[in-house]
């Protein structure tokens, strides 16, 4: 719930909900010298996936699941994105490039009409995407927070002398790239051992 009410705020200061990572080459098996690639993606998905231990061997793999589109919002997000890059597609400057518009979704979604609201629900949901930025599986919180690991100093809550400093720490996804946050977490988390109180 908490997420909700951050992200409403964050729309009421007009910050962006999608972003495009625009590439001029073709993402494809397609052979195709003039292309271009355009990737919406949700700056604040709502939904939220998790990680649990599948037994007590250490050595076990852990149970990851994503939960990928679980609130509807975030395809409807993705979806309007797309739209967007349409749209993009049909401005004189691209047109004059010659590309055809080529979706790498094969027959997963060839039941529905090409370019349909359908087909795209179909292939949104058919190619979840993190560029590489999951966050939040060690969460940082308030005392009485029951989803926090973490407390507001980094200190693993009920464990001595044991701090993270990394992506997984952040309460909510930052709407850029993790890096320069991920390294202020790590400047703090420095501060934090070198002045402990």
């Amino acid at each position: 719930m908490a997420f909700t009410s951050v992200s409403e705020e964050m729309k009421q200061m007009g910050w962006p909900e999608i972003q495009f990572i625009i590439f001029p080459i073709c993402l494809t098996s397609m052979d195709v010298s003039n292309c271009w690639t355009c990737v919406p993606y949700s700056t604040r998905p709502a939904s939220r996936g998790y990680i649990h231990l599948k037994s007590k061997d250490p050595f076990d793999d852990s149970l990851i699941v994503p939960n990928y589109f679980h609130q509807k919002v975030d395809a409807e997000l993705n979806y309007e994105g797309l739209k967007i890059c349409q749209k993009l597609s049909q401005t004189k400057s691209l047109k004059s490039m010659g590309t055809p518009t080529y979706h790498n979704v094969g027959d997963i979604c060839k039941q529905y009409p090409f370019e349909s609201q359908e087909f795209w629900n179909c292939f949104i949901r058919s190619r979840p995407d993190t560029v590489f930025h999951p966050t939040g599986t060690c969460k940082m919180g308030f005392s009485g927070d029951p989803s926090a690991v973490l407390d507001p100093k980094l200190r693993v809550i009920g464990i001595k002398a044991l701090r993270v400093a990394d992506a997984s720490v952040m309460p909510f996804l930052v709407s850029g790239n993790t890096n320069a946050a991920t390294i202020m977490i790590a400047e703090q988390a420095s501060d934090f051992i070198k002045n402990p109180s």
